[in-house]
């Protein structure tokens, strides 16, 4: 389970590379088939009861591979133990 501290930086580095792809939230959406709700809560790990941990995976592979094909960079990772704490 993440500490608060960690949801925070999660949180941050999440928003940071959703804000960078800098797609239509309708294109996101239907990529993920998710609701704006789902979106908005996985986005905030800080509320990650009401997100399973396989969301928060989903989202940030979701962003890495549309950065990637974008040719953009994700910010630098610190997310990668914290995630592996949600599981």
């Amino acid at each position: 389970m993440l500490n608060p501290h960690e949801k925070q930086i999660t949180a941050k580095e999440l928003q940071e590379n959703y804000d960078r792809l800098a797609f239509p939230i309708e294109r996101v959406l239907k990529d993920l088939q998710w609701s704006e709700e789902e979106l908005m809560d996985a986005l905030e790990v800080a509320r990650q009861q009401l997100v399973t941990p396989g969301d928060i995976w989903k989202l940030c592979d979701y962003l890495e591979d549309m950065l990637t094909q974008s040719g953009k960079e994700m910010q630098p990772e610190t997310r990668a133990q914290s995630l592996v704490q949600l599981s």
